[in-house]
Order: C-alpha cells, then structure tokens, then sequence
C-alpha cells in the first residue's frame, strides 16, 4: 500500500483539528502539529488555511458521496427504504465516534460564509450536488407509489438534508443520538410516511372471464415478467414492499386473485380448481406467456400446478411456505394449536362460524402469523375485502381445499401432480423458509430442497406463515439475485449440453 503523501497526511489531520475545534478555532500550528510536520511544511503546500480547509472540504464531501451511493445505489431494496439506510448508516458512523463528531459540512455551513466567500460558495455547490441522488431516489419513490408526491423530489431533498443536519448539531450538543433517532422516526410517520395510496390504492381492473381482476404492478412494461401469486387471506397488498425493489430487473404484475384484494367476487365457489380457471384467464387478457414466478401459500399451490400443465411457462420460480399434499394432519403445520384450529375450520358448521362471522383467518390467524405487530392501517387493508359473511367465502372455502390425508381427492390428485412435475422440473428455483415458519420447518426446507434440481434454499430468520410483511426486503434481494443469474445459469447448460 503506498504511503500517504506529506500533503494527505496534512489534510487527514486537518480534519480531525477541525472537527475538534472549528475552522475559526484550527490553527495552522494546531494542523502541523497534529500532522507530527514542521509548520513550515504546512505553508510550503498551502497558500493559506482558507485554501488548505478548501481541499480539506472536498475530501470530507467525496467521502460523504461513496456513503450515498452505498445507501443509495443498493437497488435490492425500495427507493424509501434506501432513504432509511442512508440515515443508518451515517448514524452508525457518528455513534463510533461517541455522538462527538458531526458534519464537516454542516460545521463550516455554521463558521464560514461570513469570512470566506470562497468556502461559501463551495458549499453551495456542495449543497446543490448532494441533492440531486437524494431526489432522484425519492422522485423514484414517488412513482413507486410509496410516498405522496405533493412535494417535488428536490424539495423534499432539500427538506432532508437540512433537517438531519441541524438534527446532527443537536446530537453534538446533546452527545446522544435521541435528536438522530427522533428525527428519522417523525420524518419517515409524516413527511416520508408510506403512502396511504400504497397501502389502499385503487388498482387497475382487468376483465377476467365473467367478473374484474385487480392487478398490482411495478417496472418496465418491456420487460421480462415476475409473477407475484399471493395466498389466503391476503391479496397483493402483501407484495407492496418487494415489487418496487424487484422492478429494477422485470415487470412485476401481482394480481389479487379472484374473490380477494380489489377484484371481483362472482357466485362461485371459489375451490382450487375455480382460482386455477381465474388465473389462466386473467395471464391470458393480459397477453402474458412466460414469466418469473413468485408465490406464498396457495400462490405456490397455483405455481406448482400452472408450471406442471405449462412448462413452458415458467422461467424460474422463487416460492415460501409452500402448499403439499399431507398425508396426515401431524404433516400441517409447526404448532399443535394450528392443527387444530384448521381441523375445527374444515368442520361442518363449525368453521362458518368461526371463518364466516367471526373472520378468524383475518382476524387471527392473519396476525398470528407474522413476527412483527400489523399496524391498524395495515389490518384495515386486508380486512376491507371481507366486510360480511358472505364476503368472506373465499377466506373459509381454500382451508377446506388443503390436501391432507388424501381429501379432497381432486385436490390432493391435482396437487400430488404437479409436485411430481415440480421435482421432475429443470428451471431455477428458489426456496424462501423462516424460523419456525408456518406450513414448513426449515428441517423440512433442508430435506425439500435437496430434492430438488437447481433449487438454492435461503433461511430469512425469524418468521412464520407470511413472510413477506416480516422479510420483504431480504426476500427482493433473493428474488432479484435469482432473476440476475438466470442468463448464466443458460448459459453454463447450453455449455454442458454441447
């Protein structure tokens, strides 16, 4: 490693100097000093301070650059979520230092515009150029859907930055990240709160044989699509933090299937069979023949049985807790209770009462079945499709579907099937497990997986049933790494075949 120049070895200390004492209060014998150099050595390369803390400034804001575009620039998780990390992650560097330390940026924003027009103007510059990444990400949020775009993208940068920087000054008066971590808290529940148009958006409707079919989207429309099939009883709702971080490499379509989310509800009697008719019809008025599959719960049932009849269809399929045939009750789930709460739902009379006019699978097993609390909004969307008895239909009939000790048999055929053809499959595949998850235990995942063709098995950690509202993030990032390595895993077969 080559040795620091005369002159770097100035500049670094420089910057300790002042951080410690301020422009005005770092004097040149101070710098030298601190160098270990003759102060001699400081003016031979110097003109004066004013130009030595010029060079000083730019440093500190290249170094401030590469921390933006670490945030900024990590497309495997949302445009709001990379503004959060940036937050984190200058948090994380000023609690190393004891909450002593703040921005060289905003401690000469404080001392020199009134001596130096020079590093007045520097800074202007400055503030003008480190705005432009933060309003690109946020005009990108804004598309995405996840804040509101009242503001404009470089007025709320502008907001930001200034903001967290006198939040900084607090911080170094205080020595105590309270005003960091008041701030982030605040900003992000108010001004940068997640879009109420994001939790309970009007979605687009397609016609779909004889009623409407909702559908969620996010990229571009050229590209390759990513199919989000979600489960019961939640719609695509469920998918909103992953399609906006999965869009940057296909087009993500989550629709809500038939009977859930924002689509219609026709008198059927909304069996596996009916979703299974619903979903072809709806990829087919959407011109859709190939895609990257993506699918939780009887989304995976669907999957399993739309690659077995079109395999054509699938190029990949990333998919978590996981529909099966089970030839025993003891097979359902990891929690005794479950098992028998599900018995009481597939018993005549019994689970009506339970499913239609108490909404349990809303209600209960909904929460139940994620690590962190819902928030009240949240609930409020997914309990808006099921406002009445009759609404909630959907809801009771698919735990009446599970194929357990061989009922119903045209279920339990139709999905012993397509798990035939699922381990048969050659296309890449992605399993997505929690810790002590749901339907599958990550013992179970291990043994799946392995028997499996080009299957790569990811543990998230903590979860259970749904783990998209507890992982949305590391399941985009998998998801996104899976659809980037497609390309070379063709690539590889075709060189292994020829």
């Amino acid at each position: 490693m080559a040795k620091p120049s005369c002159k770097d070895s100035f500049k670094a200390a420089g910057l300790q100097v002042m951080f410690r004492q301020g422009y005005n209060g770092a004097g040149v014998r101070d710098i030298a000093a601190e160098a270990g150099a003759p102060h001699g050595s400081f003016t031979n390369r110097f003109r004066s301070k004013e130009a030595f803390a010029l060079e000083v400034l730019d440093d500190y804001f290249g170094h401030t650059r590469r921390l933006v575009e670490e945030a900024l620039g990590d497309h495997s998780i949302s445009p709001r979520a990379r503004l959060q990390r940036y937050l984190e992650i200058v948090t994380d560097r000023l609690a190393a230092d004891g909450f002593m330390r703040g921005c060289l940026i905003g401690d000469f924003s404080l001392e020199t515009p009134q001596i130096s027009e020079p590093l007045r103007q520097r800074l202007a510059a400055i503030y003008a150029e480190w705005i432009k990444p933060f309003s690109a990400c946020i005009a990108e949020t804004q598309r995405a859907g996840e804040i509101d775009d009242q503001f404009a993208p470089d007025d709320l940068a502008e907001f930001l930055l200034a903001s967290w920087e006198g939040a900084i000054l607090r911080m170094k008066v205080e020595r105590d990240p309270a005003p960091l971590l008041r701030f982030r808290r605040i900003a992000f529940a108010t001004v940068f709160k997640e879009s109420p148009m994001n939790a309970d958006v009007q979605l687009p409707l397609v016609d779909v044989l004889d009623t409407q079919m909702a559908c969620r989207s996010a990229g571009d429309a050229d590209a390759p699509v990513v199919l989000f099939l979600h489960g019961n009883p939640t719609s695509s709702y469920i998918w909103r933090d992953i399609l906006p971080a999965v869009a940057r490499v296909g087009h993500c379509i989550a629709p809500d299937l038939v009977g859930y989310g924002q689509s219609g509800k026709p008198p059927i009697e909304y069996r596996f069979a009916d979703h299974a008719r619903y979903l072809d019809a709806f990829l087919d008025a959407l011109g859709i023949t190939s895609a990257y599959i993506v699918a939780q719960d009887w989304g995976t049932a669907l999957a399993f049985d739309l690659a077995a009849r079109r395999p054509e269809f699938v190029t990949g399929l990333a998919f978590m807790e996981f529909i099966r045939p089970m030839a025993s009750w003891a097979d359902f789930h990891q929690v005794e209770a479950a098992r028998d709460t599900f018995r009481k739902f597939r018993t005549p009379g019994l689970g009506e009462e339970m499913i239609l006019q108490g909404n349990a699978f809303v209600e209960k097993i909904l929460p139940a079945s994620i690590v962190r609390p819902l928030s009240e909004e949240e609930m409020n969307v997914y309990r808006a499709p099921f406002p009445t008895p009759e609404s909630r239909i959907p809801t009771w009939r698919l735990p009446n579907e599970l194929p357990i000790e061989g009922q119903p048999a045209d279920v339990w055929q139709r999905l012993s099937a397509a798990h035939a053809a699922l381990r048969a499959s050659a296309y890449p595949k992605l399993l997505l497990a929690g810790d002590p998850g749901g339907l599958v235990s990550p013992d179970y995942t291990r043994a799946f997986s392995a028997g499996l063709h080009d299957c790569r098995l990811v543990l998230l950690g903590s979860g259970r049933h749904y783990l998209q509202e507890d992982h949305p993030d590391a399941i985009a990032r998998e998801v996104i790494k899976e659809i980037e390595g497609i390309p070379a895993r063709r690539a590889s077969q075709s060189a292994m075949a020829a």
